[in-house]
């Protein structure tokens, strides 16, 4: 009798009549139940049985072709009032109509934030950039090249190129033509950098190299000569951009002034392959002034031994302090880690997942979750 009860047929029509509280605590029971779930014709279902006369989610759909019936049904049981949750004043802030854009290729980078959005013109090898308060208005910002990512820090839209070189532009419209380039350099003549993994976060850019130190090419004549093996270091590049944004945000600071404001930065070298990299600002009291200080978290990570690093700066990106911290791997890997300004580190790996303070000493302080509720989520999505 049990195991008909629980055919995927029967568990679907349960689902379709629970409220969200059941639906949320089943995920979790088993496996099976995750999967029905997880699956977008479920989803479908439930919405057409649950909120067939809601016309502003019905709206929002015709708007928004590449919805998912699963996120507007989560949205619907969260009570959500405003049709886009991340605007803060509807008035200001329609719901945009992007059809009518060109050049927007969703293979391209981009980034869309809860006012803008920015992403990259390929055919033209340059930035385009609006504000849905005004769509029809598009801003366009040559880069000349082919690019890695983009993205929006407050006023700031900051794009990494193929060569590493992170070309600055302002949202500001009175400042359009300027722009300002940031380059990461090798440490060596015979060096060439290889990107690894970056981070930009809290008006701090973040990137992982790896330098290839090119080796002399073999005398022919020489029988003896092998070839070379390649040896290379794993570097770790830190900007902080928190003084020119205060500059493009100030009305008592020029254009041309920008040029001249300091924008912090250093490199650490070390001697593992740091997949992984997060950054992220916190405030820390000054003992002798007793006032609070910006003060910069740096994590890195492998994926394969379980050692994260954390590097502890001030605000002139000085070295204050280094610690590390083992995760408890058990043929697991990591998929992803972060730090937070209370200094909470959270670690995802592909079977567990760690919560742990920056302060915890013994790996038994850690908090250990199973991580295999979230097989049919996208890793983001946690």
């Amino acid at each position: 009798m049990s195991r008909s009860l629980n055919t995927p047929e029967i568990l679907t029509e349960l689902f379709l009549n629970s409220d969200k509280s059941t639906i949320y605590s089943a995920l979790t029971v088993s496996k099976q139940w995750n999967d029905i779930l997880s699956k977008e014709y479920f989803w479908k279902q439930y919405y057409k049985q649950n909120f067939p006369n809601n016309n502003s989610l019905n709206k929002l759909i015709k708007q928004i072709p590449n919805h998912t019936y699963k996120n507007v049904c989560k949205y619907k049981m969260a009570n959500k009032k405003q049709l886009v949750s991340n605007f803060y004043n509807k008035k200001s802030f329609p719901i945009c109509n992007l059809n009518n854009i060109h050049n927007l290729d969703e293979t391209e980078p981009a980034c869309v934030k809860q006012d803008s959005m920015v992403w990259f013109d390929k055919e033209n090898l340059s930035l385009k950039y609006l504000e849905f308060s005004k769509p029809e208005e598009i801003r366009e910002f040559p880069v000349g090249s082919n690019i890695i990512m983009v993205d929006i820090i407050d006023n700031l839209i900051v794009c990494i190129n193929v060569d590493y070189r992170i070309t600055l532009f302002s949202r500001i419209k009175e400042h359009n033509q300027w722009h300002i380039n940031l380059v990461n350099e090798p440490e060596h003549e015979n060096g060439e950098l290889f990107i690894i993994n970056s981070c930009i976060l809290d008006n701090l850019i973040t990137l992982s190299f790896f330098e290839l130190l090119h080796q002399e090419e073999p005398d022919e004549e020489n029988e003896n000569n092998e070839n070379p093996e390649h040896q290379g270091e794993f570097k770790i590049f830190v900007w902080d951009l928190n003084l020119l944004i205060k500059a493009i945000n100030s009305t008592n600071v020029t254009e041309d002034k920008f040029y001249d404001v300091k924008i912090g930065n250093t490199h650490i070298t070390i001697t593992y392959n740091p997949v992984i990299v997060h950054n992220c600002v916190y405030q820390e009291r000054n003992e002798e002034t007793g006032k609070l200080e910006n003060m910069y978290y740096i994590l890195s990570s492998t994926s394969d031994d379980g050692v994260i690093t954390v590097y502890k700066y001030d605000e002139e990106l000085n070295l204050k302090e280094i610690r590390s911290f083992l995760y408890d791997l058990e043929d697991d890997f990591i998929l992803w880690a972060s730090i937070h300004s209370d200094g909470t580190i959270l670690a995802i790996g592909r079977k567990a997942i760690e919560i742990f303070s920056i302060n915890d000493k013994k790996i038994e302080q850690h908090r250990k979750y199973a991580s295999d509720i979230f097989e049919s989520f996208h890793l983001y999505d946690v």
